[in-house]
């Protein structure tokens, strides 16, 4: 199963402020990561979970990452 045809990264996943957008580190850097499910998730989005973000830099988008994956126990 392909994911995304943009580079994938890794990093920690801190808090939602809204369903549409998460706050993220990434690199050291906090970020702003788009969130493409708009449920509430909050049995998987726990801050300090580690997440996988899709990057693609467009000018069309108001965020470079999309939140893809959060590991949950271990998976």
């Amino acid at each position: 199963m392909k994911l995304s045809k943009f580079p994938l990264v890794s990093g920690i996943f801190l808090s939602c402020p809204n369903r549409f957008i998460a706050r993220v580190m990434i690199d050291q850097a906090e970020k702003i990561v788009h969130v493409p499910n708009t449920g509430r998730m909050s049995e998987l989005l726990v801050p300090g979970v580690r997440a996988i973000f899709s990057w693609n830099s467009s000018p069309h988008r108001k965020t470079d990452d999309t939140l893809i994956l959060v590991e949950k126990d271990g998976r």
